[in-house]
């Protein structure tokens, strides 16, 4: 009955939520102001019709992610590139506020060239295979701007 949508300013993510029905409604939307950190885990999420941004859930990448709920983990997952590094990271939360775990290194692209920037890095999970165990997550490598695509297994 709600729609989350992630946007990113600067390197961090923010979420904002509206109703299905409202999505067209700019007004209806609702941006997260404060929410549980892995320093401060007892914080209550709270929304406001103002975005503030003040409630960076993660930080750490170009822009492109993903984020769904993972049934294997029983958490939300997202993955996203780190940085300009030449890494695909993951994070897991307990809710969609979190807190956000720190990033875990899943897979680290070979370059073509070492001015290559590995970006765009997002799970598919409608792909996903028992229950979330197995995920599929492509990428993009600046030098050959072809998507790539990754199995991850998570024990």
């Amino acid at each position: 009955d709600t729609i989350y949508l992630w946007g990113s300013l600067m390197t961090g993510m923010y979420l904002a939520r509206t109703r299905p029905e409202s999505i067209e409604d700019l007004s209806s939307y609702e941006y997260l102001t404060a929410a549980p950190t892995l320093d401060h885990p007892d914080k209550e999420p709270s929304w406001s019709k103002n975005f503030e941004p003040s409630a960076v859930l993660f930080d750490s990448l170009p822009n492109e992610m993903s984020a769904a709920y993972n049934r294997h983990l029983g958490k939300y997952v997202a993955f996203h590139s780190l940085h300009r590094d030449n890494k695909i990271v993951m994070r897991t939360a307990p809710q969609i506020t979190g807190p956000w775990s720190a990033p875990i290194v899943v897979y680290e692209p070979e370059r073509i060239k070492d001015s290559d920037l590995i970006y765009a890095a997002k799970e598919h999970p409608e792909l996903a295979r028992e229950e979330g165990r197995v995920l599929y997550v492509t990428y993009v490598n600046s030098s050959s701007y072809i998507p790539q695509l990754v199995e991850v297994t998570l024990k």
